[in-house]
């Protein structure tokens, strides 16, 4: 979950006026989401196969 909270931080400082690159955070934004997403998914996946 924190991985997706960051992301989310990273992806709304991207849209700010007073961002500086704005497409290098949008660019980390979404990289970092698509790393959050994936452990989540893979730690519910072990989480269901080892309970």
């Amino acid at each position: 979950m924190g991985y997706l909270l960051i992301a989310l931080w990273l992806l709304t400082r991207a849209q700010a006026p007073a961002a500086t690159r704005p497409e290098r955070l949008l660019g980390y934004g979404r990289s970092v989401q698509l790393q959050g997403a994936f452990l989540l998914v893979f730690d519910l996946a072990m989480w269901a196969l080892l309970r």
